[in-house]
């Protein structure tokens, strides 16, 4: 209990001179009083912390009701109200007058009391992922356990067990640290054995895909002529050998013939029967087929020659012989390129050490690892021409004949195709359906008047003379 003169009461003890307690201000028993003084209690909206004197009044308390800010304490007659901002938001200053949004700190950085991003583990404190905020590390020793790994701003301590001695901690971590570095080495070191071996694997990936593809590349070049003669010996072979390898040699041939042949149908058909002993075989089967489509035509006339002939060596030979007497030698190249593919020969076994398509390990590591400095060791060979003709090679009949123009036979009109002299197969028998070469007639059996026969020329090719 205050003292009588001290007290906050009507009966104006106070002098001028005198002073108040804290909460409370010296006020006058009457507005005109000036020597009557008494002590009055400060309001609910005001406070005074201090003792005071006749000049000191009560002060308002701060007003915390204010957008995303409220009260920590209302306060009192002897304390000012504090006022605390929502989350996400801080006081740019003391004054606490408004609260401004936190700005994006760095991680182990969290916004102070004055929003500037402060280092959590300088004040002992790490980072909270969910709050956002620097909260107090956690204190192992205190727990009588000891410090397993220490904060880096980010994380909490982790403890260790419990122990009798917080001596033995320094131990302990050096053990536990030595054992982390080990654990992370091992992790290291087999990422990067992973990514070796990925690499490896990719590297190996590349250099067969590639080696492959150059192999291909110089599979398709054109080959001398001794070492088509080889792969064409060796694809005999094979017909010797073995009775399916023939059965699929003659039926490739077949299907290149069918479709490449063209001007030479009845050139090839004649070199096919001429060995026959049948009086008018060749005759016969022209006769036959006279009416199928030129495609058909070329079919059957192969399919009667194999099944007098049968397939074996000798008949595959042959076929090979009479291609090459009607200038279309082209074909048999295109055969054993690929038959060679087929039989594996082109991998290198066709090919011996003086072979200009030969590439040396170096060549092929250069390509596949170092394409822009590969440089390709080309040499045309004879047989690069493929089946062109030259006016050299023929007399003044085949001059003739490549003077001759060939309208659209030779060309592909496509708008999409701008080669000149290339043809889809069977251009030539859409544009000639019916066979030029003389037929016989049906009631004497004998070959018609050559002035009745229509007949184009420029296509055909002389009809072998029969007994």
């Amino acid at each position: 209990i205050m003292p009588s003169d001290r007290t906050s009461d009507r009966v104006c003890p106070k002098s001028e001179s005198d002073s108040c307690p804290s909460g409370h201000m010296l006020t006058p028993c009457l507005p005109s009083s000036t020597t009557e003084y008494f002590c009055k209690q400060c309001s609910e909206a005001t406070f005074q912390p201090n003792e005071n004197w006749i000049t000191d009044k009560c002060r308002l308390r701060r007003n915390c009701r204010k957008p995303h800010m409220d009260f920590a304490d209302v306060g009192s007659t002897v304390r000012d109200a504090t006022c605390v901002c929502d989350e996400g938001f801080h006081f740019p200053n003391e004054d606490q007058r408004a609260c401004v949004p936190n700005k994006r700190c760095p991680l182990g950085t969290a916004p102070g009391v004055y929003g500037n991003c402060e280092s959590c583990l300088r004040k002992s404190m790490y980072l909270n992922e969910k709050t956002k905020k620097c909260v107090p590390l956690t204190n192992c020793e205190k727990q009588n356990r000891c410090t397993r790994t220490k904060s880096d701003g980010m994380r909490d301590n982790v403890c260790g067990p419990v122990v009798s001695d917080l001596s033995t901690c320094e131990d302990i971590n050096i053990t536990v640290s030595s054992s982390s570095t080990k654990y992370t080495i091992a992790i290291v070191g087999s990422i990067v054995a992973a990514v070796l071996l990925l690499l490896i694997i990719l590297l190996i990936f590349i250099f067969c895909l590639r080696r492959r593809r150059l192999r291909n590349q110089v599979s398709q070049k054109a080959l001398t002529d001794e070492e088509m003669e080889e792969l064409q010996q060796k694809i005999l072979k094979a017909c010797d050998k073995d009775v399916v390898s023939c059965k699929k040699v003659m039926s490739i041939s077949c299907s290149f013939i069918e479709e490449r042949i063209d001007r030479q149908i009845w050139g090839l058909a004649q070199e096919l029967f001429r060995t026959s002993t049948k009086q008018g075989h060749f005759e016969q089967i022209v006769e036959k087929y006279k009416d199928t489509q030129a495609k058909y035509t070329v079919n059957g006339y192969l399919q009667e020659w194999r099944q007098w002939r049968g397939d074996n060596k000798e008949t595959a030979a042959e076929l090979f012989h009479c291609l090459r007497h009607i200038k279309r030698e082209d074909i048999v190249n295109e055969i054993c390129l690929c038959l060679g593919r087929d039989f594996d020969y082109t991998d290198g076994n066709c090919y011996n050490e003086y072979s200009s398509n030969k590439l040396s390990l170096k060549d092929e590591c250069v390509y596949i690892f170092l394409p822009c400095f590969y440089r390709s060791k080309e040499k045309l060979s004879p047989s690069a021409a493929g089946g062109v003709v030259v006016e050299s090679d023929v007399g003044e009949a085949g001059t003739k004949l490549l003077a001759i123009a060939t309208d659209d036979l030779d060309q592909d009109d496509s708008p999409d195709n701008n080669t000149v002299g290339s043809r889809p197969p069977g251009t030539f028998y859409r544009a000639h359906p019916s066979p030029s070469a003389p037929t016989l007639e049906d009631a004497n059996n004998i070959f018609a008047s050559m002035d009745n026969v229509k007949f184009s020329r420029q296509f055909s090719q002389p009809v072998q003379a029969t007994s």
